[in-house]
Protein backbone atom coordinates (compact mmCIF):
# COMPACT_ATOMS: atom_id res chain seq x y z
CA UNK A 1 0.00 0.00 0.00
CA UNK A 2 1.17 3.25 -0.85
CA UNK A 3 0.80 6.08 2.01
CA UNK A 4 2.47 9.10 0.33
CA UNK A 5 0.39 11.93 -1.78
CA UNK A 6 1.15 12.92 -5.52
CA UNK A 7 1.59 16.70 -5.08
CA UNK A 8 -0.18 18.89 -7.45
CA UNK A 9 -3.95 17.33 -7.23
CA UNK A 10 -5.15 15.79 -4.29
CA UNK A 11 -8.13 14.24 -3.02
CA UNK A 12 -8.19 14.72 0.71
CA UNK A 13 -10.77 12.58 1.50
CA UNK A 14 -9.92 9.64 -0.63
CA UNK A 15 -6.11 10.29 -0.08
CA UNK A 16 -4.99 7.53 -1.69
CA UNK A 17 -6.12 8.36 -5.16
CA UNK A 18 -5.64 11.25 -7.90
CA UNK A 19 -8.07 12.80 -10.23
CA UNK A 20 -10.89 10.66 -7.80
CA UNK A 21 -9.62 7.84 -10.22
CA UNK A 22 -6.65 6.68 -9.42
CA UNK A 23 -3.88 6.55 -6.71
CA UNK A 24 -0.11 6.75 -7.63
CA UNK A 25 2.46 3.96 -7.72
CA UNK A 26 5.36 6.55 -6.77
CA UNK A 27 6.92 6.34 -3.54
CA UNK A 28 8.61 10.07 -4.29
CA UNK A 29 5.26 11.30 -4.12
CA UNK A 30 4.37 13.93 -1.03
CA UNK A 31 2.89 16.79 0.15
CA UNK A 32 3.52 20.24 -0.51
CA UNK A 33 3.23 24.16 0.15
CA UNK A 34 1.19 25.45 -2.40
CA UNK A 35 -0.82 22.01 -3.57
CA UNK A 36 -4.68 22.19 -4.18
CA UNK A 37 -6.74 19.52 -2.59
CA UNK A 38 -10.11 18.55 -3.23
CA UNK A 39 -12.46 17.96 -0.07
CA UNK A 40 -15.97 16.78 -1.04
CA UNK A 41 -15.38 18.83 -4.32
CA UNK A 42 -14.17 22.29 -2.56
CA UNK A 43 -10.66 23.17 -3.27
CA UNK A 44 -8.31 23.76 -0.46
CA UNK A 45 -4.87 24.95 -0.69
CA UNK A 46 -2.74 23.48 1.67
CA UNK A 47 0.32 24.68 3.82
CA UNK A 48 2.75 21.99 5.12
CA UNK A 49 4.73 21.80 8.72
CA UNK A 50 7.08 19.29 8.27
CA UNK A 51 8.57 17.63 11.77
CA UNK A 52 11.32 16.31 13.09
CA UNK A 53 13.53 16.38 9.66
CA UNK A 54 15.34 20.06 9.02
CA UNK A 55 15.85 18.79 5.43
CA UNK A 56 12.50 19.27 4.95
CA UNK A 57 11.87 22.19 6.88
CA UNK A 58 13.18 23.62 4.22
CA UNK A 59 11.81 22.07 1.03
CA UNK A 60 8.44 22.63 3.13
CA UNK A 61 7.49 18.80 1.90
CA UNK A 62 6.61 15.55 3.74
CA UNK A 63 5.11 12.52 3.59
CA UNK A 64 2.92 11.20 6.76
CA UNK A 65 0.36 13.37 8.32
CA UNK A 66 0.81 13.43 11.94
CA UNK A 67 -2.52 16.18 12.52
CA UNK A 68 -4.01 18.67 9.86
CA UNK A 69 -6.54 21.41 11.04
CA UNK A 70 -8.59 23.22 8.52
CA UNK A 71 -9.86 26.79 8.04
CA UNK A 72 -13.31 26.64 5.75
CA UNK A 73 -13.51 30.65 6.18
CA UNK A 74 -9.94 30.85 3.74
CA UNK A 75 -10.15 27.70 2.08
CA UNK A 76 -6.60 26.45 3.70
CA UNK A 77 -5.78 23.35 5.38
CA UNK A 78 -3.00 23.03 7.45
CA UNK A 79 -0.84 19.72 7.62
CA UNK A 80 1.82 18.64 10.30
CA UNK A 81 3.42 15.72 8.37
CA UNK A 82 6.69 13.40 9.46
CA UNK A 83 9.09 11.29 7.33
CA UNK A 84 8.27 8.35 9.02
CA UNK A 85 10.92 5.37 9.78
CA UNK A 86 9.07 2.56 9.05
CA UNK A 87 5.68 1.15 7.69
CA UNK A 88 3.91 0.43 10.45
CA UNK A 89 4.30 4.40 11.57
CA UNK A 90 3.33 5.79 8.28
CA UNK A 91 0.34 3.86 8.42
CA UNK A 92 -0.62 4.97 11.85
CA UNK A 93 -0.15 8.59 10.85
CA UNK A 94 -2.05 8.43 7.84
CA UNK A 95 -4.87 6.53 9.33
CA UNK A 96 -5.46 8.85 12.52
CA UNK A 97 -5.45 12.04 9.87
CA UNK A 98 -7.75 10.45 7.27
CA UNK A 99 -10.00 9.63 10.05
CA UNK A 100 -10.17 12.89 11.10
CA UNK A 101 -11.20 14.21 7.68
CA UNK A 102 -13.76 11.02 7.12
CA UNK A 103 -15.26 12.24 10.16
CA UNK A 104 -15.69 15.96 9.14
CA UNK A 105 -17.62 15.19 6.10
CA UNK A 106 -19.50 12.95 7.54
CA UNK A 107 -20.73 14.69 10.30
CA UNK A 108 -22.04 17.01 7.21
CA UNK A 109 -23.25 14.57 5.12
CA UNK A 110 -25.38 13.13 7.96
CA UNK A 111 -26.66 16.94 8.59
CA UNK A 112 -27.72 16.42 4.98
CA UNK A 113 -28.93 13.42 4.43
CA UNK A 114 -31.38 13.89 7.54
CA UNK A 115 -32.72 16.92 6.43
CA UNK A 116 -34.04 15.17 3.09
CA UNK A 117 -35.23 11.65 4.78
CA UNK A 118 -36.46 13.08 8.18
CA UNK A 119 -37.29 16.94 8.38
CA UNK A 120 -36.90 17.98 11.45
CA UNK A 121 -34.93 15.08 13.14
CA UNK A 122 -32.06 15.58 15.13
CA UNK A 123 -28.62 14.46 13.10
CA UNK A 124 -26.88 11.78 15.38
CA UNK A 125 -23.16 12.41 16.36
CA UNK A 126 -20.76 10.31 13.82
CA UNK A 127 -18.23 8.49 15.48
CA UNK A 128 -15.53 5.34 13.79
CA UNK A 129 -14.16 2.27 15.34
CA UNK A 130 -13.18 -0.80 14.16
CA UNK A 131 -16.11 -3.33 12.76
CA UNK A 132 -15.15 -6.90 11.09
CA UNK A 133 -18.94 -7.36 10.30
CA UNK A 134 -20.13 -4.04 9.40
CA UNK A 135 -19.73 -0.74 7.81
CA UNK A 136 -22.07 1.29 9.85
CA UNK A 137 -24.32 1.19 12.69
CA UNK A 138 -26.68 2.65 14.95
CA UNK A 139 -26.29 2.81 18.76
CA UNK A 140 -26.41 4.72 21.71
CA UNK A 141 -27.64 7.94 19.47
CA UNK A 142 -24.60 7.71 17.44
CA UNK A 143 -23.79 6.41 13.57
CA UNK A 144 -21.01 4.77 13.83
CA UNK A 145 -18.51 4.47 10.97
CA UNK A 146 -16.25 1.36 10.06
CA UNK A 147 -12.49 2.75 10.09
CA UNK A 148 -12.35 0.02 7.09
CA UNK A 149 -13.75 2.73 5.18
CA UNK A 150 -10.64 5.01 5.26
CA UNK A 151 -9.47 3.42 1.98
CA UNK A 152 -12.45 3.08 0.13
CA UNK A 153 -13.30 6.59 -2.43
CA UNK A 154 -15.78 9.07 -1.57
CA UNK A 155 -19.17 7.44 -2.65
CA UNK A 156 -18.40 4.74 -1.03
CA UNK A 157 -18.73 6.86 2.25
CA UNK A 158 -21.82 8.33 1.04
CA UNK A 159 -23.15 5.21 0.01
CA UNK A 160 -22.56 3.41 3.44
CA UNK A 161 -24.15 6.69 5.25
CA UNK A 162 -27.12 6.72 3.41
CA UNK A 163 -27.94 3.43 3.43
CA UNK A 164 -27.80 3.34 7.43
CA UNK A 165 -29.87 6.48 7.66
CA UNK A 166 -32.47 5.80 5.08
CA UNK A 167 -33.70 3.33 7.86
CA UNK A 168 -34.86 6.47 9.94
CA UNK A 169 -36.80 7.63 6.49
CA UNK A 170 -40.35 9.34 7.24
CA UNK A 171 -41.00 10.48 3.16
CA UNK A 172 -42.21 7.80 1.07
CA UNK A 173 -39.88 4.74 0.04
CA UNK A 174 -40.05 6.13 -3.59
CA UNK A 175 -38.87 9.36 -2.37
CA UNK A 176 -36.03 7.82 -0.39
CA UNK A 177 -34.42 5.62 -4.04
CA UNK A 178 -35.29 9.04 -5.84
CA UNK A 179 -33.66 11.18 -4.04
CA UNK A 180 -30.68 8.37 -3.31
CA UNK A 181 -30.54 7.85 -7.14
CA UNK A 182 -30.18 11.86 -7.69
CA UNK A 183 -27.50 11.88 -4.60
CA UNK A 184 -25.67 8.92 -5.68
CA UNK A 185 -26.15 7.89 -9.25
CA UNK A 186 -22.89 5.65 -9.26
CA UNK A 187 -24.53 3.66 -6.01
CA UNK A 188 -23.90 0.56 -7.76
CA UNK A 189 -20.49 0.66 -8.30
CA UNK A 190 -19.84 2.06 -4.82
CA UNK A 191 -21.95 -1.25 -3.51
CA UNK A 192 -19.81 -3.70 -5.59
CA UNK A 193 -16.78 -2.03 -3.85
CA UNK A 194 -18.01 -2.84 -0.40
CA UNK A 195 -18.87 -6.43 -1.50
CA UNK A 196 -15.52 -6.90 -1.53
CA UNK A 197 -14.63 -6.41 1.99
CA UNK A 198 -11.87 -8.73 2.36
CA UNK A 199 -9.49 -6.53 0.17
CA UNK A 200 -10.86 -3.42 1.06
CA UNK A 201 -7.13 -1.46 0.12
CA UNK A 202 -7.64 -3.36 -3.68
CA UNK A 203 -10.22 -1.11 -4.84
CA UNK A 204 -8.77 1.92 -5.26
Amino acid sequence: MVFYIPGNLISIQSALRTNRNQKTDSEKCRYMTGDVAYVMGRPFQLRVYPLGNANMKKAARGRATAKFSIDAAISLITLYVVHPRNYDEAKLAFNSYAEGVILRNATGLVSDFMGILAPGAKPPTVRMRAMRDRWTSDEAGALWLSTDLIPYPPDCLVYSIWRELEKKAVIPENLVQEHFERILPGWRAAQQMLADRAKPYSNQ
